[in-house]
């Protein structure tokens, strides 16, 4: 049997032929194309965005040369648009997730509500990113909301596939109009802000089908092949990491950094506010996923490296120049904030900052700080996770492009203190999307998946004992005991015109 993914990126849309076992055996990427309005706003055209998934899909398939038995479609998260409810046809650009024109909107909002309250309903705290946000926003602009549909990216395409309008759990939870707890629409919360009922679609099981696809050209070959949109990218990828129960941790090292875990679900509380983390659903019933985020990992890495030398340090130069190092600390603490902080004390004004410079700093020293900040940023996270789920959280497995690293990956392991589980998937959600949609069409079982994990090559990066000790004195002392004080000076320091 032969799965169909899509994964519908920040920056690539990608499409994979998956097998039952989860290999990968044909595969296409394009870039998200992007666009700009007169304002600056940065936008995905609709029909471009839909073209470019039609494009991946039949370039993979037709690679393949099988037939496909069922298609899974996974996303990012907060990205949507607006279409019409009878016809489909899309009544607003895509709005991308980093969009932070309805900052204005959310932060007016925000002062008439308890964000407490708001979070043990929806697991999640106030930002500019989620599609209530953006919908104040649109509302703000003058856009009648009569006979239109929110839809996120997937469930976009799915549309466009089969003719229905849905959305599923994960999706619908980075909405900020979803409660947990009714695994529904906040329908009085929409009520209190004057949008309609209507606004939001029908909430089914992540992967399950939602319809047939039309086959209309190119995809004339898929006709009748059973449609299911299975969320959040993040959290389908855990499904091809075989995180189908409680206790493993995923790292995804990308341009932004996730700590993503599984637990049994359980009613939010004021520890689970105060950890800073985000919470909601897992695409699997029973199950929820907790997530903290450093939304500039990568981006600090590709900082360092354009300003560090020109033309900018390859990826090689990095690893060489890494190696090269002494190990143990740097004694510069950097605070990898460049686009605020995350968990677990989340906040827009956090700004990046080297403390400890001196004259002997070379470099590589510099270089090297900035991974130890990265790292430092995960292990705080990692720790307060901890301490609100009562579990050591010793089990990590890492993805992504920055597990290409050695020299990162075996700092994270001293700085953390735990081995590190690299596993070879380089498409996890592709993956997992694959999986689960075979899952939710009775192809396939939960034990299927479980097995196909178990069988993906992994490698160990054990810390060392006496680096991690080495670290622990500068990563209490220095990486949080500064924080405090930095975190005042930023709340002074916002919205101030500096300029001469």
């Amino acid at each position: 049997m032969y799965f169909l993914a899509l994964d519908v990126g920040t920056t690539h849309c990608k499409a994979a032929v998956v097998t039952a076992t989860g290999e990968i055996v044909a595969s296409s990427q394009q870039p998200t194309p992007t666009e700009r309005t007169s304002h600056g706003q940065i936008y995905y055209a609709p029909e471009v965005f839909w073209q470019t998934a039609v494009t991946v899909m039949e370039r993979a398939w037709e690679q393949a040369g099988v037939k496909i038995s069922a298609l899974g479609i996974a996303s990012m998260a907060e990205t949507g648009l607006l279409v019409d409810s009878r016809t489909g046809q899309p009544q607003s650009n895509v709005l991308p997730w980093y969009d932070t024109s309805a900052q204005q909107e959310m932060n007016r909002w925000s002062r008439e509500f308890d964000p407490r309250e708001r979070f043990l309903v929806t697991g999640l705290r106030p930002s500019p990113k989620y599609g209530l946000a953006k919908l104040l926003w649109l509302k703000a602009q003058g856009v009648d909301f009569t006979g239109k549909v929110w839809l996120s990216a997937a469930d976009y395409i799915a549309m466009r596939l089969t003719g229905r309008m849905a959305t599923e759990p994960t999706l619908a939870a980075r909405t900020f109009a979803y409660s947990l707890r009714h695994k529904n629409w906040d329908q009085a919360l929409l009520s209190q802000l004057g949008l309609p009922e209507e606004l939001f679609p029908e909430v089914v099981a992540s992967g399950a089908p939602i319809g047939y696809c039309r086959g209309e050209e190119p995809l004339t070959g898929l006709a009748g092949v059973p449609v299911g949109i299975c969320g959040h990218d993040h959290v389908v990828a855990t499904i091809a990491l075989g995180m189908l129960t409680s206790g493993r941790v995923l790292n995804s090292m990308g341009t932004a950094e996730v700590l993503l875990g599984v637990e049994e679900e359980v009613e939010l509380d004021d520890a689970a506010y105060d950890s800073g983390l985000s919470f909601g659903p897992h695409v699997l019933p029973g199950l929820m996923a907790w997530m903290g985020g450093l939304s500039a990992s990568g981006g600090s890495v590709e900082w360092i490296r354009h300003i560090l030398a020109e033309p900018q340090l390859t990826y090689d130069d990095i690893e060489d120049m890494l190696a090269s190092l002494p190990p143990g600390p740097t004694g510069i603490v950097y605070h990898p904030y460049l686009s605020g902080s995350g968990a677990p004390w989340p906040d827009p004004h956090a700004r990046g900052s080297f403390v400890g410079l001196e004259r002997r700093h070379t470099r590589g020293d510099v270089l090297k700080a900035v991974f130890e900040g990265i790292c430092m940023a995960m292990e705080l996270m990692r720790q307060e996770a901890g301490r609100v789920t009562g579990a050591p959280l010793n089990d990590i497995v890492v993805v992504g492009g920055g597990a290409k690293n050695r020299q990162w990956l075996q700092l994270k392991a001293d700085i953390l203190g735990c081995p590190l589980q690299v596993v070879d998937i380089p498409e996890a959600t592709l993956v997992g999307a694959g999986l689960l949609a075979g899952m939710q069409t009775g192809l396939i079982t939960v034990a299927d998946v479980q097995a196909a994990a178990l069988a993906c090559a992994q490698r160990v990066i054990a810390p060392n004992p006496a680096v991690h000790d080495a670290y622990r004195w500068i990563f209490a002392e220095g990486f949080i005991g500064l924080q405090q004080s930095l975190r005042q000076y930023y709340q002074k320091l916002a919205g101030r015109d500096y300029s001469v």
